[in-house]
């Protein structure tokens, strides 16, 4: 069965959900402090990520692919969220300048369509944040949470994959090392295991995340020249 939206909003609402999303909010914090006068976009479940950054003033809305629902959102103000096709954004072309991906590459089917279709709405110094399941942590393995639904992926699968669809990697970053677990004293320890974890555990992160800028000359056409005998036939 898909984990849909009722899955998302249960999970984040017990005290693993809040402490996993402490953490990863840190990770995105660290790599995005600062998104003023940006128009950010979130594709999948990005819903507890993007009200770090909602202020009136900012364009910060939220897509959802349809087939797992959609809950409104922000709670106390007009709606930012809607529905969409899984692997198409009604956007215009270079219409945002960030984009937050989470909870949804790892669950497509078409990979590769979703990130060309983050490409051609991003602006030519647009960002991609991706962030999805490690294979290789426990996370990945129990699907008790969210993290263990779709296809995980290795920072290197998830770089390859960008750098094969027009992005290019500049950063990345790796959270949640502490167990998918109920104890308390396991999730208050999970500051400090992230703190180790980056430093001698980086590979057994829950979730891994890489930032990636728009190849802004990939998608260039290329002219055909004009072969000499089509060009003498026009007009007879």
């Amino acid at each position: 069965m898909a984990y849909d939206v009722v899955n998302f909003c249960e999970f984040y609402s017990t005290p693993l959900g809040q402490a996993a999303g402490h953490q990863i909010q840190g990770c995105i914090h660290h790599i995005w402090p600062d998104l003023t006068g940006q128009n950010v976009l979130g594709i999948g479940y990005a819903l507890p990520y993007l009200d770090f950054y909602l202020k009136p003033s900012e364009c910060v809305f939220a897509f959802m692919p349809a087939q797992r629902g959609v809950v409104l959102w922000p709670d106390a103000s007009p709606s930012r969220i809607a529905l969409i096709g899984e692997n198409s954004l009604p956007l215009p072309d270079q219409s945002v300048d960030r984009i937050l991906m989470i909870h949804t590459l790892e669950h497509t089917e078409q990979p590769r369509q979703l990130l060309r279709e983050a490409w051609r709405v991003l602006r030519g110094q647009g960002r991609l944040l991706v962030i999805v399941p490690n294979r290789r942590s426990v996370w990945a393995h129990l699907d008790s949470t969210p993290f263990g639904h779709g296809q995980p992926y290795t920072m290197t699968q998830l770089t390859m994959l960008l750098k094969s669809n027009l992005f290019t990697p500049v950063s990345t970053r790796r959270a949640l090392y502490m167990a998918p677990s109920q104890s308390r004293l396991m999730m208050a320890c999970g500051p400090f295991l992230d703190k180790i974890g980056n430093q001698v555990l980086q590979k057994f992160s829950g979730i891994v995340c890489v930032e990636a800028m728009k190849q802004v000359y990939a998608g260039t056409p290329i002219c055909r020249r004009k072969h000499s005998r089509s060009t003498s036939l026009v007009g007879v």
